[in-house]
């Protein structure tokens, strides 16, 4: 556990977008340095829209972890003009990381950042593979 003494985590200006939405944020942050924080959330920064904020809170539930609000928030996060595939679907993993990365959407078999001046994505499959075993202890330790 890197962070066992630590309660609380919150950096802000985060500048290089692909160590968080890469495959090393999918395979690794969450699921080590960040793996017995409850609750985890990422934005994108308000005072520097090329940046992104992060918050996770050790003893804190997670947020909701709801298939159907997923869908429905995804839908209001889809920026105008981009046409949502009417087949997009959630599993519970990838409703979690929804949840907790708030500045994103899926659009079919793929999550994009939809705020600011960001362009990254992450693919569905590697949200699934790399979110299924935090979903799993998180269910074990917020019943």
């Amino acid at each position: 556990d890197w962070f066992k003494d630590l309660r609380e985590l919150s950096m802000s200006n985060i500048m290089n977008i692909h160590n968080l939405y890469g495959p090393a944020y999918q395979w690794g942050y969450r699921r080590t340095l960040l793996d017995n924080f409850g609750f985890v959330t990422v934005v994108c920064n308000h005072a520097n829209p090329a940046a992104l904020e992060l918050l996770a809170c050790r003893d804190l539930p997670p947020r909701s972890i709801d298939v159907k609000a997923a869908c429905n928030e995804n839908r209001m996060r889809v920026p105008q003009g981009v046409h949502i595939d009417e087949s997009t679907t959630f599993s519970v993993s990838e409703a979690l990381f929804l949840a907790e990365h708030r500045s994103m959407y899926k659009n079919g078999g793929t999550f994009y950042v939809a705020g600011g001046t960001l362009h990254g994505r992450s693919n569905s499959d590697q949200v699934r593979r790399a979110y299924r075993p935090v979903v799993a202890a998180l269910r074990r330790r917020f019943p």
